[in-house]
């Protein structure tokens, strides 16, 4: 189970807290289950969904921390399927999104006993 609840932010997702490989495994999960809706690009094609990339992006992440976001998706996505993709598989979507988003690599990959509430999503620092 990912861990969420946490005294304090330790960390930001600048610190590079996913690998290339993970990114890309993300990517080809996001292109399978989320880019309907979100786009290819990350700019949103249906209008209920929001984009996933730049402006759009700083809006719905930035701020937040990574279990935030983890828990959003977790529990929301994909539409009409909640929940259906296993925890490592929503971790490299996220890896994908904050790989597109200019968020550098690093040696280690998210897994699902990574304390994400210790990772805040900010803007470049």
């Amino acid at each position: 189970m990912i861990a969420g609840h946490a005294a304090a932010q330790q960390g930001t997702a600048w610190t590079g807290v996913f690998t290339a490989i993970q990114a890309e495994r993300g990517s080809t999960a996001y292109g399978q289950s989320c880019a309907g809706c979100h786009g290819v690009d990350l700019v949103a094609t249906d209008p209920e969904a929001p984009g996933l990339a730049g402006f759009s992006f700083n809006i719905q992440w930035v701020g937040h921390t990574l279990a935030e976001r983890f828990d959003r998706i977790s529990t929301t996505m994909p539409i009409g399927a909640a929940g259906s993709l296993s925890e490592q598989v929503y971790l490299d979507i996220i890896a994908y999104i904050l790989s597109f988003n200019g968020y550098p690599v690093g040696d280690t990959e998210m897994t699902p006993e990574t304390d994400l509430a210790e990772i805040a999503i900010t803007r470049v620092p």
